[in-house]
């Protein structure tokens, strides 16, 4: 893999599980930590250009958008258990998942295209 989609797979990885942790923010606050969720798109977006078309991608950035897309939402979920409520977080998540969504089904996408 050469510099730029390691730093890509490094930067992907660290969004999602390092500091500012949106798991732990989402589970005790009910909301992402500030830009996140902008800088969440823009970095599965350059996965995109950088995978979208390849037939193997890094484990660690697949790993990384499954969890944003799947495992936000349940912490946030978590929070809610309280009788909590916020519209813009459930915005939030919903944009997380579908540009998680969008990344992961990209191999299905291009299967349809080239079938007859």
């Amino acid at each position: 893999m050469d510099e730029n989609r390691r730093a890509l797979t490094i930067n992907l990885w660290d969004h999602v599980f390092g500091a500012p942790d949106p798991s732990r923010h989402l589970l005790d606050e009910g909301r992402f930590p500030a830009n996140w969720v902008s800088r969440y798109r823009a970095l599965v977006e350059s996965a995109t250009n950088a995978w979208g078309a390849e037939n193997e991608w890094p484990s660690e950035a697949v790993s990384a958008v499954h969890f944003a897309s799947l495992y936000l939402q349940g912490r946030y979920d978590a929070w809610r258990v309280g009788g909590n409520r916020n519209e813009k977080t459930e915005s939030q998540l919903t944009e997380v998942r579908g540009a998680s969504e969008a990344f992961l089904m990209l191999p299905v996408a291009r299967r349809k295209q080239t079938e007859p």
